[in-house]
């Protein structure tokens, strides 16, 4: 394998800290080779490795490379419940979703051949002809492979992790885009609100079960708060929102809903059940209550509780990102009490990655105020004269997707791709693949396209 400079210059470091159990937390810029390099000295230290991405998307990196650069290593990847579920609709939730019953509810080994997203869609397909379930089948599969790429929910929150049946002791873990550790108390935050109720009130039979949602919406109404700013709220005064027949009998009537959707096979959201998955964690101690913006928040406070599984004596871990935390965040404010590596590239031996040109255009700007049709054409018009300069493909990243499709308008004469939220990184690569040059139109935070 060809190494970079810098590569070559710290892999030996690197590799030595992580057998001796160290956490390194790896800072390097985008497009310096992170994903090639956290790969090599992994396999260098172990024969086994868990890769920890925020979304779906990012699996692709990883998968190219093990594909491209480590042959005869095997990868696998897990995903959610509801993504290999062959009668979910979108955007439902795995607690949606009561596998119990389902006439798909069987699995078969299988071959992790292709990028991700073209093994679901096979997987769905045969799925549905042979009368198996994607999601248990990949789940079941998984442990064979070298290389496993999960999301963050699957490697931070202990319940899910454990349905993988590993034990990290026997992985070296890459956890990517590691900044994003800051939000891990987001991934079980739960909300009620008076529409989240009326949702459920419509997806009630009983006039029993209606009624006690009434009186619980009129409740909440009382005790939350417009402000967009977090307000603390007594778990208590939460908790006598609902007594605990009632409770129970929301729950009967979410568990009816679930099983009705099952025998129809159609499941969408169990509003229902987020009810009731909501009381049962505010009754939790790691979770506080907030009120924001006629909302009740219920979600942890720190990060301790995701981070520990790194403080074990046997964890070997990269924490790796282009803009990562001080050392010392990790250690106050994450709850990192394992003594860590830290190397920023860039410092050790200097600055990485090639040239480049900028062009300054001080007449446009995104904000939210000073958007109108005329700095739309602005906006076109610099992206045409970039366009017929560039040799190769242009990214242009957006604030959001309304502004993609104004400033769309004015680029009909060239090639675009426009990005959505359901655009998978495979679409893009076809895409690519088959036209010379495209204006490739993304946001800045997207599910999709995001870094590929």
């Amino acid at each position: 394998m060809n190494y970079r400079e810098w590569q070559s210059s710290l892999r030996e470091k690197i590799i030595f800290q992580l057998k001796n159990n160290k956490v390194v937390l790896l800072q390097a810029p985008t497009g310096s080779g992170k994903t090639l390099f956290a790969l090599d000295v992994a396999f260098s230290v172990g024969n086994k490795v868990l890769v920890a991405v925020r979304t779906h998307n990012e699996f692709y990196p990883f998968y190219r490379e093990i594909a491209n650069r480590f042959h005869g290593k095997r990868y696998a990847f897990l995903i959610g419940r509801s993504n290999g579920c062959l009668i979910a609709s979108e955007k439902v939730k795995a607690e949606d979703i009561t596998c119990s019953g389902c006439e798909f509810l069987t699995w078969k080994k299988i071959d992790f051949y292709g990028s991700p997203f073209e093994t679901l869609a096979k997987l769905k397909k045969e799925g549905v002809n042979e009368k198996f379930c994607p999601y248990h089948s990949i789940l079941n599969s998984a442990l064979d492979a070298d290389v496993i790429l999960v999301t963050y929910p699957y490697l931070f929150i202990p319940s899910l992790r454990d349905t993988i049946g590993i034990s990290l002791d026997d992985y070296v873990v890459i956890v990517d885009e590691a900044h994003n550790v800051d939000s891990l108390i987001d991934l079980e935050e739960r909300r009620l609100s008076p529409n989240s109720i009326n949702m459920a009130i419509k997806q009630s039979f009983g006039l029993e079960v209606k009624q006690i949602l009434e009186k619980l919406k009129a409740k909440v109404v009382e005790i939350t708060f417009k402000e967009k700013k977090f307000i603390a709220l007594s778990k208590e005064k939460v908790e006598s929102l609902l007594l605990k027949d009632e409770l129970d009998a929301i729950e009967e009537e979410a568990s009816y809903l679930s099983q009705r959707m099952i025998t129809q096979r159609k499941i969408v959201t169990n509003h229902l059940m987020s009810i009731v998955k909501f009381f049962n964690s505010v009754k939790e101690d790691r979770f506080r209550v907030f009120s924001s913006e006629n909302s009740i928040i219920a979600k942890p406070v720190t990060s301790d509780q995701y981070m520990s599984i790194f403080n074990g004596s046997n964890v070997k871990a990269i924490f790796m990102s282009g803009t990562l935390q001080p050392k010392e965040y990790f250690s106050s404010v994450l709850g990192l009490s394992k003594d860590t590596f830290y190397v920023d590239v860039e410092k050790e031996v200097g600055k990485v990655g090639g040239s480049y040109e900028c062009f300054i255009a001080l007449d446009v700007t995104s904000s939210y105020s000073l958007r109108s049709e005329e700095m739309n054409k602005r906006f076109a018009s610099y992206l045409l004269r970039i366009y017929y300069q560039a040799k190769g493909h242009i990214l242009a990243v957006f604030p959001s997707y309304e502004m993609i499709e104004k400033v769309s308008l004015y680029l009909r004469s060239v090639n675009t791709f426009t990005e959505t939220p359901i655009t998978k990184v495979d679409d893009l690569i076809e895409h690519a693949r088959n036209t010379p040059k495209i204006m490739i139109m993304a946001t800045a935070r997207g599910e999709t396209i995001r870094r590929n």
